[in-house]
């Protein structure tokens, strides 16, 4: 109806705005999070002057755990706007489109700030007037940031050790449990919050640990062992919290990891175009960021047969008539009962003397 696109529209401006809105605060962010250069007036300064140890760490972790912070909040924002302005089926829909708005968010305001600038729409200007200017900020501004990510990727330890502890129905089951008793309380105390801990912002966070590692690589090798190291903890972590801790949550047939692994391949793409720049910026000849460009045909090639190929959705006539004429479990068992034996039905002993008599 009118009235529905009038409301999709005035949220989806909402979200645009949004995104305008947190780009002076990732940019301030970034300016204090490092010592040098301050003014004599501010009353920093005698940080990095007098304790230079306290200096090197705020320089280190101060930038991570404040963006880590500010993003955090940018689910419950945007499931606000969802819940307010879009018409959802259900509450898996509204978490699939969190995971992927919140990706673009996290794309944008965590890989890609340091080559934007203070002014989203200035550099947008400048590349649309010299569409090379994008390589020559990707490669300025990118390969001098590894050391930012380590730390950030250090810092999202954090995050999962806190969903573990399952803080935020502990204070509602502990607030309730006096007034209403136990059981009333553990029943209002789930599920957890939906909008930081539920399968689309969970997903979106763990696809952008992903794509970290993936376009830096080759720029910092070691940012790898870190991506290893926080997999293995949320692969402990989200393991006991889905079969032990949290409650059932409804099936989407395995659409959440459908549209992770389209934003991995969206990475793959960042790396490609991110190395050609750092090539044609450093490599010495041309021909080595040429050649590295060229990938993308072979992108191209399986990320069409990514589509194509793997059906989830639905199944073509010929995959449902391979399917039926297979030995499945459930044909097993039909043939394992159709060839026992046919047994005599139960009679109860005393019953059939009774009436033979």
């Amino acid at each position: 109806s009118v009235e529905m696109r009038s409301r999709e529209a005035a949220g989806n401006g909402l979200v645009i705005g949004m995104f305008l809105a947190f780009i002076p605060v990732v940019v301030w962010i970034q300016s204090i999070a490092r010592l040098e250069g301050l003014s004599p007036w501010n009353p920093l300064i005698v940080i990095p002057r007098d304790y230079p140890t306290i200096a090197t760490m705020w320089n280190g972790f101060a930038g991570p755990l404040m963006l880590s912070i500010v993003m955090g909040c940018v689910p419950m924002m945007l499931t606000l706007i969802f819940e307010a302005f879009y018409k959802m089926a259900d509450q898996g829909h509204s978490q699939l489109l969190l995971q992927r708005w919140y990706f673009g968010f996290l794309v944008v305001f965590i890989l890609l700030v340091s080559a934007l600038g203070s002014s989203l729409w200035d550099t947008v200007v400048r590349i649309l007037a010299r569409p090379m200017l994008l390589l020559e900020l990707l490669a300025l501004a990118l390969p001098s940031t590894t050391t930012f990510y380590l730390c950030y990727m250090f810092v999202q330890l954090g995050p999962d050790g806190t969903a573990l502890t399952r803080m935020a129905p502990l204070f509602k089951f502990n607030g309730a449990k006096q007034i209403l008793g136990e059981d009333k309380a553990k029943e209002l105390a789930e599920p957890e919050d939906q909008s930081s801990q539920g399968m689309g912002a969970r997903c979106a966070r763990l696809t952008i640990l992903l794509a970290i590692p993936i376009v830096y690589c080759t720029m910092c090798p070691l940012i790898c062992f870190e991506a290893m190291l926080n997999f293995m903890l949320a692969r402990v972590v989200y393991t006991y919290l889905f079969r032990f801790a949290e409650t059932r949550k409804g099936d989407q047939g395995g659409e959440f990891f459908c549209v992770a692994l389209e934003h991995i391949q969206y990475a793959v793409v960042l790396y490609v175009v991110t190395m050609t720049a750092v090539l044609l910026n450093q490599a010495p000849s041309p021909a080595c960021a040429w050649i590295a460009i060229t990938s993308l045909v072979l992108w191209y090639l399986r990320y069409r047969n990514f589509y194509r190929s793997y059906h989830w959705e639905t199944l073509d006539f010929k995959g449902v008539s391979q399917l039926e004429q297979q030995d499945t479990f459930m044909n097993q068992i039909e043939k394992a009962f159709a060839a026992a034996p046919e047994r005599c039905p139960y009679r109860q002993a005393g019953l059939t003397a009774s009436r033979a008599g």
